[in-house]
């Protein structure tokens, strides 16, 4: 029992601790490892914890107490067994409830014989306060070690050690039915994840399996090792749900539709059911700050990515209920965009949504991000790892983009009680001749856009191939890219002359593009998902 003087520890002094103890290996044993809290109930007075054992533990309990009282313990549920591809494994999970709120506890979990080190949370406080979250972009690594991961958590802690929580936008690992992978993972956030909670998100790495032939599954270790809250959808709890904290209401969705299932029917039943309880979720909250997070990034900054199905799904139920800022990850960069509305730049904080791709947190830097129109700030972390900061102070939100080493890149405000301190963010406004924009680049090369005699926009058919590396065949009226493996078939109604050089937007869309001409920016844009 900790008494007297040994409650004295420092939390610099419990990291120590904690991190000897997480990196200790990745054989399961009878001592509980892959310790991690969430929250499945209230912040104010509940707390999540959840560990793994080997299979020879069948009962699990939890002690904690406030500095300077009695333990307290409670018993977990029995375990559930999980037949990994390392091996068979019991997890654990307990909910304390009846907390005192904004009280730090220490904690530690076992089974009476075997504990773990002692850990601490903290509750959050009874009346709205300024508060802080971290928000962590793709972790998954190249040599799945998760090293680079295990630096950049730990000193994204150590930096901001007032942070409440943290938020992993997806693809936390690189195979989601890999255990191996999942310890090295929570081997290198136990700093971090056993002291404050992370609400994770499913990305397009979580449904697949150890091999890439393993494709089209649904996240089972992702959903039985968080215990998130179970208010999303019927067929995706513990894959979609949402949380209260402070003056902010974060709603968490899976945008992994084409991860999960091979069936465009049951895509489209999971996309439906998302966006129905998404609009029921934000019609029922009143907090003043409404923030989501999902993993594909709507506007994006691969050159050939799309986010066409996030846009066209998501997009009028964000706009419908003004969600002050959209959450992203996929792309290992960081980005923010313009205020947007109905896909149109606005001007004020206000009228839109502001869109943030949060980076990279593993070793896995993308070589080929683009700057996109959308995008008045965009930070490519080559040489090193970067975080979010999120801070929400009453009518004040300001998100501190900052690299491992803790050097601020980017810092954005939006201050809703006197919009003239907001970071300003003007959209660049009316070309003054027609432009052409490919999934978002600007194109410097090709004919401009046209009209026809009815007012119908068309666009250079050879520019939209050269940019996507593929090539358009008017002998058959094939449109072919991705190394051939796209062929699309046009007709020659679909373009403005017999020349075969403007093809119309309504013809692109009806193969598959998503197309607009944008007024306020005098631009035309076209994007197509690779499906």
């Amino acid at each position: 029992m900790f008494r007297g003087s040994r409650l004295a520890f420092t939390l610099a002094s419990l990291l120590v601790v904690v991190m000897a103890c997480g990196l200790a290996g990745a054989a399961q044993s009878a001592v509980p490892d892959n310790i991690r809290l969430t929250w499945s109930e209230s912040p104010k007075t509940t707390q999540t914890i959840g560990w793994r054992t080997d299979t020879t533990v069948t009962l699990g309990k939890a002690e904690y107490f406030a500095i300077g009282d009695r333990p307290s313990t409670v018993a977990a549920p029995p375990p559930e067994t999980l037949a990994t591809n390392v091996g068979a494994i019991n997890l654990f999970s307990v909910t304390l409830r009846d907390l005192q709120p904004g009280t730090r506890y220490m904690y530690r979990v076992g089974d009476g014989t075997h504990w773990s080190a002692y850990y601490s949370f903290r509750t959050e406080k009874a009346d709205p306060e300024r508060f802080e979250f971290q928000v962590f972009g793709d972790s998954h690594e190249k040599k799945p070690l998760y090293t680079v991961l295990g630096k950049t958590v730990t000193q994204a802690y150590r930096q901001n050690p007032d942070a409440r929580f943290a938020v992993s936008v997806g693809d936390l690992i690189y195979s989601g039915k890999d255990y191996e992978q999942w310890q090295a993972w929570f081997a290198g956030s136990q700093e971090v994840i056993a002291n404050i909670p992370d609400m994770p998100v499913i990305g397009d790495h979580e449904p697949r399996g150890v091999t890439g032939k393993e494709e089209w599954r649904r996240p089972e270790y992702f959903v039985k090792l968080f215990r998130v809250p179970q208010n999303g959808p019927a067929d995706f709890k513990g894959e979609v749900y949402s949380f209260d904290y402070g003056a902010a209401h974060i709603a968490v969705l899976n945008s992994s539709f084409t991860y999960e299932f091979a069936d465009p029917a049951a895509r489209k039943a999971m996309i439906d059911a998302e966006v129905a309880w998404l609009d029921a979720d934000l019609t029922a909250t009143t907090k003043p700050w409404k923030f989501l997070v999902y993993h594909e990034a709507t506007y994006n900054l691969t050159p050939d990515r799309a986010g066409v199905l996030t846009k066209v799904n998501f997009g009028p139920v964000i706009d419908k209920h003004h969600v002050d800022v959209v959450f992203n990850g996929h792309d290992h960069g960081m980005a923010r965009s313009y205020f947007i509305k109905n896909e149109d730049f606005v001007a004020r904080a206000a009228e839109g949504t502001v869109y943030f791709i949060s980076g990279r947190s593993g070793d896995n830097a993308k070589a080929s991000l683009v700057p996109k129109v959308w995008f008045p700030y965009y930070y490519d972390p080559q040489a090193q790892t970067c975080y979010l900061v999120v801070e929400v102070d009453q009518d004040v939100l300001t998100i501190t983009t900052r690299l491992q080493d803790g050097t601020v890149v980017d810092r954005f405000r939006i201050d809703k009680g006197k919009p003239e301190r907001s970071t300003p963010m003007v959209p660049f406004g009316a070309y003054q001749e027609v432009r052409f924009a490919a999934f978002g680049s600007l194109l410097q090369f090709g004919k401009p856009p046209q009209q026809n005699a009815t007012g119908e926009w068309f666009v250079d058919i050879n520019a939209l191939a050269a940019y996507l590396s593929g090539r358009f065949d008017p002998g058959t009226n094939i449109f072919s890219y991705a190394k051939d493996e796209i062929k699309l078939p046009l007709t020659d109604d679909m373009f403005l002359d017999t020349s075969k050089r403007m093809v119309s937007l309504a013809g692109l869309t009806s193969v598959g593009f998503h197309c607009g001409y944008h007024k306020a920016m005098n631009l035309v844009m076209v994007e197509r998902w690779k499906d």
